[in-house]
């Protein structure tokens, strides 16, 4: 389960694969020669009320250009969030050790209209994709 305080990989030296599976639940790539790249280690932290996720690999196996790339986390959506707020800010470095602060790419995420948000509470208190069409794949081969 995934623990708000994480003493043991909240910094990137010691980020670890472990942390890859307990955070992402799946990762997609459009590269379907060389898939998603096998991350080196992930780690997370929380800093106030946000939470940061990082994804660490080694030097000149990370995400190419021209490369479509997904990936599928649990999360919960709190009181008051509407489809204007952004609820996830990707950053894409290039070389965290010697250059920190060099993004390479941010993107920035809203909820998805095509999932609308259901606004009465179900019985056992837990959110649920609408029904119809409460969910919608995107990209994937068809094979």
């Amino acid at each position: 389960p995934f623990q708000p305080l994480n003493p043991d990989s909240d910094e990137i030296t010691e980020a670890n694969q472990r942390t890859c599976g307990r955070v992402f639940r799946e990762v997609w790539s459009s590269d379907n020669t060389n898939g998603f790249p096998m991350p080196r280690g992930c780690y997370y932290r929380t800093v106030g009320t946000t939470r940061e996720f990082f994804v660490v690999f080694e030097p000149y196996n990370g995400l190419r250009s021209d490369t479509q790339y997904q990936v599928v986390m649990n999360g919960a959506v709190m009181p008051g969030v509407t489809m204007d707020d952004e609820i996830a800010h990707v950053f894409t470095m290039t070389d965290v050790f010697n250059l920190p602060y060099d993004v390479a790419e941010i993107g920035r995420g809203n909820l998805s209209p095509h999932r609308p948000i259901k606004e009465e509470p179900t019985e056992d208190g837990l959110d649920r994709f609408l029904q119809p069409g409460g969910l919608k794949i995107v990209g994937g081969i068809n094979e």
